[in-house]
């Protein structure tokens, strides 16, 4: 199912409209509005890579716990920007690569499969200024408080993070 994550309909130069949702299956779905759901309906890419794949790739651990957002990034076009169940965001190409797949956009997940994973991000991203905003929540034996998190959208380096424990400034501070 999709669990809480809400749809996000995105229309491009030609006029061809999509729809992207993220599930609690541990993929995202970019699928071809122009059906009317009797089987005319088409799905344009999954990711990871499940249909119609021989061998699916495996599943992204937690499932996705937020919604979709899209943005067009000036290095990489039409990109979707979804937070993970853990703790990563990805950023996937809009548009994929007309083979019913898609691939993940340079500098991300954030952070890298190689590092550790920040807590579950349950907050839909929110993209302006170059920079995706979006935030984790507390870990589930307490011990990591959640945090808010500001990465550049095109190369997925962190610009800033704020955590919940922080004291914000008092105005005049």
């Amino acid at each position: 199912g999709f669990g809480t994550s809400s749809p996000l309909v995105y229309t491009d130069g030609s006029g061809n409209s999509f729809l992207y949702i993220a599930g609690v299956n541990g993929r995202v779905y970019c699928i071809d509005v122009a059906g009317r759901g009797d089987g005319t309906t088409q799905r344009i890419w999954s990711y990871p890579d499940d249909y119609p794949a021989a061998t699916p790739l495996p599943a992204i651990t937690g499932g996705f716990k937020s919604s979709v957002a899209l943005s067009t990034t000036a290095a990489a076009g039409p990109t979707i920007f979804v937070g993970s169940g853990e703790g990563r965001l990805y950023a996937l190409d809009a548009v994929g690569t007309g083979s019913m797949t898609t691939t993940v956009r340079s500098g991300f997940p954030f952070p890298a499969i190689t590092n550790q994973s920040l807590n579950q991000i349950t907050t839909t991203p929110a993209i302006d200024f170059g920079k995706v905003f979006f935030g984790t929540a507390m870990s589930n034996d307490g011990s990591k408080p959640g945090a808010f998190y500001a990465v550049d959208q095109d190369s997925g380096a962190q610009v800033w993070t704020v955590n919940s424990t922080t004291e914000p400034l008092g105005v005049g501070s």
